[in-house]
């Protein structure tokens, strides 16, 4: 391992650059090529060789744009999908969950109407539900012999779930873009729209300043009240301010920080 050099790397993404590209829709090549560099990167640092290459050297890609699924998507959605199916909507929009957090969510997550979640890191948070989908689960519980809500057939977490959507997508003959996060930003921008703010719909502030990265739906919802309120530059400062002093608090707080 400690004979990898930085040519290596270059010429790995020199060699990934001249496979084919399979034809998918939505794809984005170029994040494709920036996951794949930076899983070598964790495995050679794995091993003490780091530092490879600069931030600027990685494949560059432009970040994906989430949008919310307006009423009349829902509609379609929900007027092919079973009863299973249409739990999975209303979980993924009723939770704002990501992907990989829903594989693992049990019914002992469940408290009232609060559902702990389990991100990566085995960190955790809390998120808030209706009652109707708290009721949902419940007595989903009371048919179920796994302790997870997605099961699979082996009472594991199912890992499946975007391809379920996306066959009730086919089913329904749909001419838009499905995706589990289009759900997740459907849910945060209702919660949005109807009053709920930023600091209730994204992580603790205080990681906005440090290290942690803000997904396509927190970026989109924060962009969206930025612009309501007259704010032009984005950084994660400025985010920050704005989901703990609101918009009117963090005018000072920003006019006299360079950094925002």
């Amino acid at each position: 391992m400690e004979e990898v050099k930085k040519q290596d790397m270059l010429d790995f993404m020199g060699w990934m650059r001249k496979q084919p590209l399979p034809k998918r829709r939505h794809s984005n090549p170029n994040r494709t090529y920036n996951n794949k560099v930076s899983y070598v990167a964790i495995f050679l640092k794995e091993f003490g060789v780091s530092r490879l290459l600069k931030k600027k050297e990685y494949p560059q890609y432009h970040k994906k744009k989430v949008v919310a699924h307006p009423e009349n998507e829902l509609s379609v959605l929900y007027g092919h999908a079973n009863e299973k199916e249409r739990f999975l909507l209303d979980f993924f929009i009723g939770s704002m969950v990501r992907d990989h957090e829903a594989y693992g969510c049990c019914y002992s997550d469940l408290t009232g109407t609060t559902l702990t979640i389990r991100g990566k890191q085995h960190k955790t948070r809390t998120v808030g539900i209706s009652p109707r989908l708290a009721d949902a689960i419940n007595e989903r519980r009371k048919h179920s012999k796994s302790e997870y809500l997605f099961p699979n057939r082996y009472g594991r977490p199912d890992t499946h779930l975007l391809y379920k959507l996306q066959s009730i997508a086919r089913r329904a003959e749909a001419k838009f873009h499905c995706e589990l996060h289009k759900l997740r930003k459907t849910g945060a921008s209702r919660r949005y729209l109807a009053g709920a703010s930023l600091m209730t719909l994204v992580q603790p502030a205080e990681a906005l300043f440090r290290t942690r990265k803000l997904d396509a739906t927190e970026r989109s919802l924060i962009a969206s009240n930025m612009a309501r309120n007259g704010y032009e530059h984005y950084s994660r400062h400025t985010a920050a301010a704005i989901a703990i002093y609101g918009s009117e608090g963090a005018s000072n707080w920003i006019a006299a920080d360079p950094m925002c």
